[in-house]
């Protein structure tokens, strides 16, 4: 038999883009080569490359699949391989067929706080201040979360949940978050003597389908206003 030819690989590089969710033996591809070699055997494949441990290539038929059920887009989010199609007479000759594997975005995180009052390892909360004599619509605090998915997967808006006083009254009228910004505002006036500290709770809710949200704790305490002092000057 003639075994001078190399094997030929008639489309040298494939593009693909293939679900992070993508479960085992999930269909990716097929690739092609044959040897012009006559009466030669088609090529046996296999598959090298970085991370070519999540896919297989069947040696016969080329198709190349989902293995190792492990793929996620935010660690890893695209793959080059390459598969090789050898010679089955002379396993030293072979083609090469690169393959490029983005990962598309599911929406599999949720929103994680940041930038919070507390410690790394503890829950994560705000507290923040503002004078009882504070005009309405005043700046209270912002709250911020951050998603790891992308596009809109990872656009993040804030509600308030529920807020109560010290003593367990509603006063979820008391304050407003902005959607977009995270940004928490007074909407009534503070009276510190009557009540001195207000607990909410805030959701973080990203745009996915469906939505995964996480609340967070916030707790506002209302302090003394400013007291102007005078002096008198003996005569």
């Amino acid at each position: 038999m003639d075994t001078d030819n190399v094997p030929v690989c008639p489309i040298p590089e494939i593009f693909h883009e293939l679900s992070e969710a993508s479960s085992n033996s999930t269909y990716v591809t097929v690739v092609e080569a044959y040897d012009p070699d006559k009466d030669a055997r088609p090529p046996l494949f296999y598959l090298s490359g970085e991370g070519f441990e999540n896919f297989r290539v069947d040696p016969e038929s080329g198709i190349l699949s989902v293995a190792g059920g492990s793929l996620d887009r935010e660690k890893k989010s695209s793959y080059s391989l390459t598969v090789h199609a050898r010679d089955r007479e002379e396993p030293g000759s072979e083609c090469r067929i690169h393959v490029r594997i983005n990962l598309l975005d599911e929406n599999d995180c949720q929103p994680v706080w940041r930038y919070t009052s507390g410690m790394e390892d503890e829950p994560p909360y705000y507290k923040f201040a503002l004078k009882e004599d504070s005009p309405i619509g005043s700046f209270v605090g912002k709250v911020s979360a951050e998603d790891a998915d992308i596009g809109i997967n990872s656009r993040i808006s804030y509600s308030l949940i529920s807020a109560v006083t010290q003593f367990g009254d509603p006063a979820k009228d008391q304050f407003g978050v902005e959607p977009r910004s995270g940004v928490i505002s007074l909407l009534r006036p503070l009276d510190r003597e009557l009540i001195s500290e207000y607990n909410l709770t805030l959701k973080a809710m990203d745009g996915g389908t469906p939505s995964l949200s996480t609340i967070v704790p916030v707790t506002v305490q209302g302090t003394p206003a400013r007291v102007h002092g005078c002096s008198s000057h003996g005569q």
